[in-house]
């Protein structure tokens, strides 16, 4: 087997630590994080570079929805904001997206041509699912502890411990408490409680 690998990896195909931490996998369409195994793929929007699947890194300030470890293998876990153990949670040469970063891909795709064409629930008589018009494939993976606030305002909705699963979905911004929230019915910027839990999705370095 490892006579395989490694004469797929002369090929200049994939690296040969990738092989051997992840096995084969497309490097075309797929980046493999050496420090677990896990394979994600990946989209280009534009001149931007996204996973599109939410981080699933085990970290000590993360969770499965519910506590439900399958939950984490379609849905990715949810992560508590942390500065210093944010620095470490994407794959090498990837990141955490910047409120800069995130607004550049926020210009280009409205919230349903970033939403997955399936798994979301529908709000009335509307469809909740997207387009997922660039390969995004946002999931609605849910939230924990999380407060609806506006940045400068009081909370306007406050949600119960684990929420919002096939109808809300969160991403964790750079900058703390700034995350980009997108619903089954809208998009909106709002602001979190400390010790909320969220997606990740990195984008590269």
């Amino acid at each position: 087997m490892a006579a395989l690998l490694f004469s797929c990896a002369e090929k200049g195909d994939i690296d040969a630590a990738d092989l051997l931490a992840c096995g084969v996998f497309d490097p075309e369409k797929q980046i493999c994080d050496t420090r677990d195994g896990n394979v994600y793929k990946f989209a280009k929007i534009n001149e931007q570079i996204w996973l599109a699947e939410n981080l699933r890194y085990i970290s000590p300030s993360s969770a499965c929805y519910e506590n439900v470890p399958e939950n984490c293998g379609k849905y990715g876990r949810l992560y508590l904001w942390d500065n210093e153990m944010n620095k470490k949670l994407c794959p090498e040469g990837w990141h955490i997206p910047s409120d800069d970063e995130w607004q550049i891909l926020e210009d280009l795709a409205p919230d349903n041509q970033l939403k997955s064409r399936n798994e979301w629930k529908p709000y009335g008589d509307i469809s909740g699912n997207g387009e997922d018009k660039y390969g995004f494939a946002a999931l609605p993976a849910g939230v924990s502890k999380f407060d609806f606030r506006k940045c400068e305002g009081d909370g306007i909705l406050k949600l119960s411990e684990w929420e919002g699963f096939g109808s809300a979905t969160a991403f964790m911004s750079s900058v703390a408490k700034h995350p980009r929230v997108i619903l089954s019915n809208d998009a909106l910027e709002f602001c979190i409680a400390e010790n909320s839990l969220v997606s990740i999705r990195c984008v590269k370095n």
